[in-house]
């Protein structure tokens, strides 16, 4: 069905005009409605992924503001990349290489997520140009113009005046009436407020909507003496740490708020329906290499739990070996990296985990994500004879059977685009749509315990220090987002706290024992 589908979109396309080329590719609409929009739960943890900047050598609020301007500017520089198409093409790094759909890079920037009772609305950037942002502190909203009359970006000083003049004067206390904080809330709750306050204030909201995007000057974080830095400033750009920190001091309905701390933490909070977060990341990457190259520093710090009213997050750089070594192995980074977060999950849990892991679609147009499944047979059959072997186990035989579990997440991993579960969300959504019955095989038991998943993953490579976080799909789920670099490995893991059967700390822990236990094992074959 895969291939005639694919066929008959490619066949048809040169007969259509734009429009009706739009309602041929039905499944993307679809998916945005229910990943996204029909969701009625809260963006912050639930939807809406954090990424962290390397930490920048600065402080103190002057230093913020010179940092806030130069962000701004070499946004706004990416951001007229991408609309005079000068933008730099993604590739694949597959053994056959293909360009990547550029069409997210498009919708990430102008673009607002409107509340609306069942079901949110989508206000893209791309129908028009924008000329301010808004930026956000204490609560209090302010616009600011980024060009100036002759159509150019502003300068870095010109950026400093307009922050210091206009908007630290009248921004010093809190917002004693922070209607930001109401973004965070559900999203039925915070429609039903914004129709209220729309009424008589629609100005105000449109020039918040149409903003190219939003910074938060934020205050310093306090957490607690027992969060590392790192494990505070993922929780700063993921939900902003509660209202007593900075999370009234968002507006998440806006795809890009770049978070700007005074103590050299910074990142983005981006709202997830328009893109995926490689985009983000690139844009983060370019804003490294633009502005930053000289400026910032990275300090390793040793993993620990944040442990928050909603969530825990442990953040922790695995510097063992990267994905040179794994590679030099003759094996895939990820799909080595996949087995050892499961093989860690089974010796906390003595249970298999049902996975999640998120495979990018961007080689269609217009495609976003695909899930790549596990456990299958043989990465069962690895982690549990592994797990229970002892010294006198056939290492022989375990390395074989991880490098035949490699190969078969390998494989999997190469054939997305031909996976099952876009295709059975497309058969509910086209039952739902001609209100006929569902195929059985999507009310059995067992497809519903497959789709309760206990580890949900994603790889988001970057160039520089950028790490990214997200939230756990179930309550009895991990969260995991991981970043293979040349001579180590970053995670972010979040966890609810609410569920004691889950700990961020404990698995982060176990994570590396796994690693290097991994490591060893296919050592032991390649020594003469």
């Amino acid at each position: 069905m895969h291939n005639t589908i694919s066929k008959f979109i490619q066949f048809s396309r040169p007969i259509q005009n734009d429009d009706e080329y739009q309602k041929t590719i039905e499944l993307t609409p679809w998916w945005i409605d229910v990943a996204y929009l029909k969701n009625r739960a809260p963006l912050p943890i639930n939807s809406s992924p954090g990424l962290t900047f390397p930490k920048w050598n600065y402080s103190g609020v002057d230093g913020q503001i010179l940092i806030a301007a130069k962000v701004i500017q070499s946004a706004v520089r990416f951001y007229e990349k991408i609309i005079n198409l000068k933008r730099l093409i993604d590739i694949a790094k597959k053994s056959n290489g293909y360009h990547l759909d550029m069409s997210q890079y498009q919708l990430i920037f102008g673009t607002t997520r409107i509340p609306a009772c069942a079901k949110d609305k989508i206000c893209y950037g791309k129908e028009k140009k924008s000329n301010h942002i808004i930026v956000i502190r204490n609560g209090h909203l302010f616009q600011l113009p980024i060009f100036n009359s002759s159509g150019k970006v502003l300068g870095i000083q010109q950026l400093i005046d307009e922050i210091k003049e206009n908007i630290l004067p009248l921004s010093s206390e809190s917002n004693p009436y922070p209607i930001c904080v109401m973004t965070s809330e559900g999203r039925d709750a915070w429609a039903e407020v914004y129709n209220r306050i729309k009424e008589v204030n629609a100005d105000a909201i449109k020039i918040i909507e149409d903003s190219l995007f939003t910074l938060c000057l934020d205050n310093k974080m306090q957490i607690g003496d027992q969060s590392s830095d790192l494990d505070i400033q993922a929780s700063q750009c993921l939900h902003g740490g509660g209202i007593r920190n900075n999370s009234a001091n968002r507006w998440f309905d806006k795809t890009i708020q770049f978070v700007i701390g005074t103590d050299g933490y910074c990142g983005v909070t981006y709202e997830h329906t328009p893109a995926e977060a490689p985009p983000i990341a690139n844009l983060m990457d370019f804003i490294c290499d633009e502005m930053f190259i000289l400026l910032y520093y990275y300090k390793k710090k040793s993993s620990q739990a944040l442990i928050f009213g909603i969530n825990k997050m442990a953040v922790d750089t695995f510097d063992k070996f990267g994905k040179n070594t794994i590679k030099n192995h003759g094996i895939s980074p990820d799909s080595f990296i996949q087995i050892a977060m499961q093989t860690a999950y089974y010796r906390i849990h003595r249970k298999l985990a049902i996975v999640y892991e998120t495979a990018s679609l961007r080689r269609f147009t217009e495609g976003r994500t695909e899930i790549i499944r596990s456990p299958c047979f043989m990465t069962s059959m690895f982690i549990t004879d592994f797990v229970n072997s002892d010294d006198e186990a056939d290492h022989n035989l375990l390395i074989e059977m991880l490098r035949g579990a490699i190969q078969q997440h390998k494989k999997y991993n190469i054939e997305v685009g031909d996976g099952m579960d876009r295709h059975l969300l497309a058969m509910r959504l086209i039952c739902q749509e001609k209100d006929i019955e569902v195929p059985r095989i999507l009310e059995t038991d067992i497809y519903k315990r497959m789709m309760h998943f206990t580890l949900s993953t994603s790889q988001v490579p970057s160039r520089n220090e950028i790490q990214v976080a997200f939230g756990p799909s179930a309550r009895d789920c991990y969260g995991i987002c991981y970043n293979p670099r040349p001579n180590e490995l970053q995670f972010a893991i979040t966890t609810f706290k609410d569920n004691e059967m889950t700990k961020s700390e404990e698995f982060i822990k176990e994570l590396g024992l796994v690693l290097n236990d991994l490591n060893n094992l296919l050592n032991r074959n390649e020594k003469p």
